[in-house]
């Protein structure tokens, strides 16, 4: 999964042991802003969100988190995915990013949320909240058709909604599924069934709560090179997805930097979902990677990212990144500040903000 760690923490301690990042990487129609961006920017789809890492947020200042999404409102974008609030266990156990109701049952890893929510709305960001991760949960051949577990995590999922919307209240833009589909879930009829209604059971557990706002998924395109397949295929394999789990928006991620494929394969990819997405009454983003310092094949200069996002924009859909907290925040109180306002300056005339 894009960034996700299967960690060795204590929910007490707070141990992180291992903050890996791979890659990966959502609403809307993409709004026009001001730019001193080049002719052929013009020609380039825009980025107009990105993920966020609870990793890169852990502990964080209120004041650090300030620069972050304040950064990231300058850099022309308007909208965070906060990858996960949630972190489930291999025995079942859950520790939050902040302090959750008594009643929920849940640990806690960090006390981060309260402040990111907070500065997402003083900057102007739309932040949407990702619920519960289970890291390999869909791949794993012993969970992938253990519907108890699946269950589990839906309903704990569900009480982690209904704790958050208590808490934040109209604060949370929308809600992000993090447990990604990959291609264990479109590559056998019966645990594509399975884990259709797994998504299901979260989607109608959250169209219950209180202010009903979107729901995000993202799956894992790329991963249909592990069977020599193109994304088109993959996609047109995950029409049950679009069909029955209650998702309103999926981000499909490219293969920009996790593949071989071009931009028109990637756009190709996008296209074939929004058609059979508008089927069911569904829309799709374009999710792309934007590798920052530390990261699988960085440096990559924006400019090389450019050729994918004129493909995409033929697409006509929203754009979204992942991750901006780890490429494109030029703070300068952070590691490897001078390639951060690199990144930051060169993706800036990339960037216009989604439309609410």
């Amino acid at each position: 999964m894009r960034g996700i760690s299967v960690l060795s923490l204590s929910v007490v301690g707070l141990a992180v042991a291992s903050l890996a990042a791979a890659p990966g990487g959502a609403f809307a129609a993409v709004a026009t802003a001001p730019t001193t961006a080049s002719c052929s920017v013009s020609a380039a789809g825009a980025i107009g969100g990105s993920f966020i890492s609870p990793y890169s947020v852990y502990g964080a200042s209120a004041a650090r988190l300030d620069t972050m999404f304040a950064n990231m409102k300058t850099s022309g974008m308007n909208t965070a995915i906060l990858q996960w609030t949630g972190y489930r266990y291999g025995d079942g156990s859950v520790a939050t990013t902040y302090q959750a109701s008594p009643g929920t049952g849940f640990g806690q890893w960090d006390d981060s949320l309260p402040r990111v929510v907070a500065a997402a709305k003083k900057a102007g960001v739309a932040l949407w909240v990702g619920l519960l991760v289970s890291p390999e949960v869909l791949d794993d051949a012993s969970t992938n058709t253990d519907a108890a577990t699946l269950n589990d995590i839906a309903d704990a999922s569900i009480r982690l909604a209904a704790d958050l919307r208590s808490r934040f209240g109209s604060d949370i833009a929308g809600w992000y599924i993090p447990v990604e589909p990959g291609l264990q879930s479109v590559n056998d009829a019966a645990r594509t069934s399975l884990h259709v209604g797994f998504y299901k059971r979260i989607t109608d557990g959250l169209r219950g709560l209180p202010q009903r706002v979107p729901v995000l998924g993202s799956p894992a395109v790329a991963r249909a090179i592990e069977a020599n397949l193109t994304g088109v295929q993959f996609v047109q394999m995950f029409e049950p997805f679009f069909a029955g789990s209650g998702v309103d928006t999926w981000a499909l991620q490219d293969g920009f930097k996790m593949t071989g494929w071009s931009p028109a394969d990637n756009a190709a990819l996008v296209s074939t979902g929004t058609s059979l997405a508008a089927v069911y009454g569904v829309t799709v983003w374009a999710d792309v990677y934007t590798p920052g310092p530390g990261e699988a094949n960085f440096p990559t200069s924006p400019s090389a990212l450019a050729a994918d996002l004129t493909a995409l924009k033929k697409t006509g859909v929203p754009i979204v990144s992942f991750t901006f907290d780890t490429a494109m925040n030029a703070d300068p109180a952070l590691a490897d500040a001078s390639d951060r306002r690199a990144l930051a300056d060169g993706y800036a005339a990339y960037c216009r903000p989604i439309a609410q």
